[in-house]
């Protein structure tokens, strides 16, 4: 380690028999912890306390939205337009807790992992009627189980 505001160089913050899969980044002289195997790494522009966090590679891409807005009239307004989305693993530093984060330029939801693989299910389920729906199949109806009205 060198002087006060140090970083050290070495492979990434893997552990000695990971690193080889990472590529060459400076580790801050903060991060006394091994990363993720799904961290990127890259721990760049965490000078705060409060932005320190490993975050995996975000998958981006553009997706049509439908967004509500109210008009002062009432109405209700429905725009449809393209927006970036990402999904990404995030873990503050020193927290055991990794959330998955969907997210766009104005939205954020960050799930447990049991959430998202919650999500992803129910995802598929309605998918599934959906396409059922569409090649003109007998669908079954939903069955309410109480979680909902």
């Amino acid at each position: 380690m060198s002087e006060a505001g140090d970083v050290i160089r070495e492979t990434a913050c893997a552990p000695p028999d990971r690193r080889e899969s990472r590529m060459h980044t400076e580790r801050p002289a903060w991060l006394a912890e091994w990363c993720p195997v799904w961290c990127s790494g890259d721990h760049g522009g965490q000078e705060l306390p409060d932005d320190r966090r490993h975050q995996s590679t975000a998958a981006w891409w553009t997706e049509l939205v439908q967004r509500r807005q109210v008009l002062p009239s009432g109405e209700v307004s429905r725009v449809v337009e393209p927006t970036e989305m990402a999904v990404i693993a995030v873990q503050q530093v020193g927290e055991a807790q990794p959330w998955v984060a969907v997210t766009t330029d104005v939205d954020l939801l960050e799930l447990t992992p049991e959430g998202a693989r919650r999500l992803h299910a129910e995802l598929g389920s309605l998918l599934d009627r959906l396409e059922e729906g569409r090649r003109g199949l007998p669908t079954m109806s939903y069955r309410n189980e109480g979680n909902h009205p």
